[in-house]
This record gives C-alpha cells, structure tokens and sequence, in this order.
C-alpha cells in the first residue's frame, strides 16, 4: 500500500474577487449544482471546497486542468455529520481507478485570510 498526499492553501481573498468579477461564470466552472447548494453563498466554504479540490488532485498526481480533470471531476460533499467527503466523476475517477485507488480522505479548515485542505489518497500499488 501506498499513500498520496495533497495539500492546498489559498487566501480567501482570490475566491471573493472571483465571485465578484464573474460570479455565474466562475460558478459554473468550478463548483457543481450540489456544492454550489451546500456552500449556501459563504465565500469562506467556496474557498475551502476550492482548496480540497486543488489538494484532491494533487494527491492524484495531476492538478488541476491536466489529463482531463476539470475542476466538477471533483466534487466535494458533506455525510450527516457535516464532514467533507470527495466523490470523483469522469478523468478524476479514471485516475483513481488507474493508480487503484482503495480510499479517499479530505479534510478542510478556514482561519481568518485563508482555506485549506488535505486530502490522503490510499492506494493498493
């Protein structure tokens, strides 16, 4: 077993000047229906999803715009408790399924100016 590891920090400011520049736009690219929904319009949870997305893909060796994940590959959720959990869709699964990827974890956190996620990708390699 191996294990990936992905970790984002960003200011919460480049979230907040994106939602004011381009708002749908910015919207539609980077945040699916569900998270859109569950971030409820608090610049400080679209920046923590945007972080776990950014440490999901790094954990999966790509990033973010290569070998075909898209920022919506990646959608992050919440379980009855509140706790974020990720679910990949199209390239990103793809990927996981190429480096067997046997489990997913991610956590978030925003302080003050900034958001961050990790996430651990377990792999049966």
């Amino acid at each position: 077993m191996k294990i990936s590891c992905g970790l984002d920090l960003l200011e919460i400011s480049r979230i907040e000047q994106a939602l004011a520049k381009h708002k749908e736009s910015f919207l539609e690219r980077v945040y699916t229906p569900g998270e859109i929904a569950s971030c409820a319009g608090k610049t400080e949870s679209f920046a923590g999803y945007f972080a776990a997305k950014e440490a999901t893909a790094k954990a999966l060796g790509t990033g973010l715009m290569t070998d075909g994940i898209k920022f919506t590959s990646i959608e992050i959720c919440k379980d009855d408790k509140g706790a974020p959990y990720v679910v990949l869709n199209d390239a990103a699964k793809t990927r996981y399924l190429e480096l067997n990827g046997q489990d997913i974890a991610i956590s978030i956190t925003h302080e003050r100016s900034y958001a961050a996620a990790v996430c651990y990708l377990l792999r049966g390699d």
